[in-house]
């Protein structure tokens, strides 16, 4: 089976990907006008996924769950 075909039949699975936990980066500190711009990188085990997305130019939704930790950091 090809990869791009196990891809498919993943896909037909489950609509969500669970890429695990990731943390936002600073790309540029002056992108623009002096404003920074930030990323947040997807996992490389699964490139061949993000280059099927990619060449297919498949639109996708990004949700951010943010953990509650963060409250008890921002009290301090």
């Amino acid at each position: 089976m090809r990869e791009d075909t196990l891809y498919q039949e993943l896909l037909k699975r489950s609509r969500i990907l669970d890429i695990g936990v990731r943390r936002v980066v600073r790309v540029a500190r002056n992108y623009r006008e002096g404003k920074p711009r930030f990323a947040i990188n997807l996992p490389t085990t699964r490139n061949d996924l993000w280059a099927i997305l990619w060449e297919n130019k498949v639109p996708i939704k990004i949700f951010i769950e943010i953990p509650q930790e963060i409250d008890k950091k921002r009290q301090d």
